[in-house]
């Protein structure tokens, strides 16, 4: 079964970050402009929950490894993947730290 869910909002309001699967394929994070176009695949293999940065330069993101879920952190054009998290508990909804001043 094909879905998306979990919309989030690029803090300029230009973009949306949201989870996606299709029913030949994993689910993974897709990034499209605010008005619906230019979809594309940010990452794939199991990621859910994206979280915009306070900056809009990243994306947190559950990620899935073995069958246990993480968090893993991306660069919003989709560079620069890694993994924050490696533990052998669930780490899902990721969120950012408000800037406090």
């Amino acid at each position: 079964m094909a879905w998306d869910r979990e919309p989030a909002w690029s803090q300029d309001g230009k973009d949306i970050a949201y989870a996606s699967a299709t029913s030949n394929g994993p689910p993974g994070i897709f990034l499209m402009n605010a008005d619906g176009t230019a979809r594309h695949t940010l990452t794939s293999g199991g990621d859910a929950s994206p979280a915009w940065s306070p900056d809009g330069h990243k994306i947190l993101f559950s990620c899935e490894s073995n069958q246990i879920s993480d968090i893993c952190v991306v660069n919003a054009d989709g560079t620069g993947r890694r993994r924050l998290t490696e533990e052998a508990a669930e780490n899902h909804d990721p969120a950012w730290q408000p800037i406090i001043h």
